[in-house]
């Protein structure tokens, strides 16, 4: 048998443990997230708007909360599942361009990474707003620190071949 049969089988059994283990209480809590976020967001904090401000607040951040306890309570199964699900396109990208599978693999995780944080905060984004603006823009330059911090990461596995790819070009 190839090795990099073994290898797909024993990432594939992987895959199969982490959803196991992990995937459905992490599935269920996020569904449960959503489902709070779309009360919150559609029913009560416009319902709360209409009453006043401090109450908006209040009810903001009750949800908030609900939501904040779900998230952390499934972020380990969360970062699970991102991880297990990278796998998959890392190595039919290191096979097709001929790279590193370890690179290839850091390479999908952090594109995993950004996504996952730009759909976290605009998850967050009506609480964060009606908390107030500057908030959100505060959580917003953290997010786009962090995106930074995944693109160098990115840039460290893809830089060798542009750095390869111009001078090719350069020579010709």
């Amino acid at each position: 048998m190839p090795k990099a049969d073994k290898q797909d089988r024993s990432e594939l059994k992987k895959f199969e443990e982490a959803l196991r283990v992990r995937g459905s209480k992490t599935i269920r809590d996020l569904i449960f997230a959503i489902v709070i976020w779309l009360f919150a967001v559609l029913v009560f904090i416009p319902l709360a708007k209409s009453v006043g401000r401090e109450i908006e607040i209040i009810v903001s951040l009750i949800f908030f909360l609900i939501i904040t306890i779900t998230i952390i309570r499934a972020a380990p199964g969360i970062k699970n599942l991102l991880d297990t699900f990278s796998v998959f396109p890392a190595r039919k990208y290191s096979k097709k361009h001929e790279i590193d599978y370890k690179d290839s693999l850091i390479l999908f995780r952090n594109i995993i990474y950004i996504f996952t944080s730009a759909i976290a905060y605009l998850f967050y984004l009506p609480f964060l707003l009606s908390f107030h603006s500057a908030l959100a823009g505060i959580v917003l330059i953290m997010i786009i620190f962090f995106i930074f911090i995944c693109l160098l990461k990115i840039f460290s596995v893809v830089g060798h071949g542009m750095l390869d790819w111009l001078y090719e070009s350069e020579e010709k």
